[in-house]
């Protein structure tokens, strides 16, 4: 199939269009997105987000902003970073359909969202070496102790597996997993969360599995994502300290102190791993 656009082309196109979005999650989810939207952009009706959904959009957008600064602030090769986001953008559809035919709050605007994603994911998928992808697939390698057991490629692909729990936890949904009743014991909440939070956590979810995936499944430069990674831990490390020490999330519990000190400790390491290897 004929590439509708170059690569380059393309990847500058994506690097704006959701770098647009996430940059607007990431400061203000509900004055952006919710019933009175600033730019008129109201996904949702109804009350304003809550102080949960407001984290979970933020978490997303945070995740999101990463991916998209992939290609222009840590140079990566543009045709991976095309086939890693033609993983995310299928990923992203199910979720917006999902959110338009059932949160009573979503409004038409999801129907733009959902289109666009469509139009954006044919010209993604024109512009994929699919040949080059499916061999991808064939030589996935999680570990490689040529180099060493302190590479960042050893250190990024074995955090996926720490991170992955929690994402899957986050798609499968934030309540069953993470709520009052959650199926593992881990209580993060003492009440259940609004739908909205819930699709923001789906969301923060899919964007978490493809980000932590683009080493061992693209093969992504592991150099490069450590640093951008000790980025995203630093960020991730400020949003916890907030909701353990300003208490800033209501319905919080203990086991956000818990995870605040995995947190510093993944922090510290990616530190380490990125200064060892510079």
């Amino acid at each position: 199939m004929k590439a509708l656009v170059t690569e380059q082309q393309y990847v500058n196109f994506i690097a704006l269009f959701y770098g647009f979005f996430c940059v607007q999650l990431m400061i203000d989810a509900n004055y952006f997105f919710g019933p009175n939207a600033a730019l008129k952009m109201s996904y949702f009706n109804g009350r304003p987000f809550d102080k949960r959904t407001q984290m979970f959009a933020r978490m997303a957008g945070m995740t999101g902003l990463a991916i998209s600064s992939l290609p222009h602030v840590f140079n990566i090769n543009t045709q991976k970073y095309a086939q890693l986001s033609l993983c995310l953008n299928v990923k992203l559809i199910p979720l917006f359909v999902f959110a338009f035919f059932n949160i009573k709050d979503a409004t038409p605007w999801f129907v733009f969202q959902i289109v666009m994603s469509l139009l954006i994911t044919y010209v993604n998928f024109t512009v994929v070496d699919t040949d080059d992808l499916l061999e991808k697939f064939k030589n996935i390698s999680f570990f490689d102790v040529k180099d060493g057991y302190f590479t960042p490629k050893n250190y990024f692909n074995l955090v996926f597996f720490y991170a992955a729990f929690f994402m899957l936890g986050m798609i499968y949904g934030a309540d069953s997993m993470f709520g009052p009743k959650s199926m593992l014991g881990m209580v993060f909440f003492t009440s259940f969360s609004d739908e909205r939070a819930i699709f923001y956590g789906r969301m923060t979810g899919i964007l978490g599995l493809t980000y932590y995936s683009s080493n061992w499944f693209f093969q992504i430069d592991a150099k490069k994502m450590a640093k951008i990674d000790l980025v995203m831990n630093i960020a991730f490390t400020a949003v916890q300290y907030d909701i353990v020490f300003n208490k800033v999330l209501p319905g919080s519990t203990s086991e956000w102190d818990n995870n605040f000190l995995v947190q510093a400790v993944v922090t510290a390491v990616s530190a380490a791993v990125v200064v060892y290897n510079a």
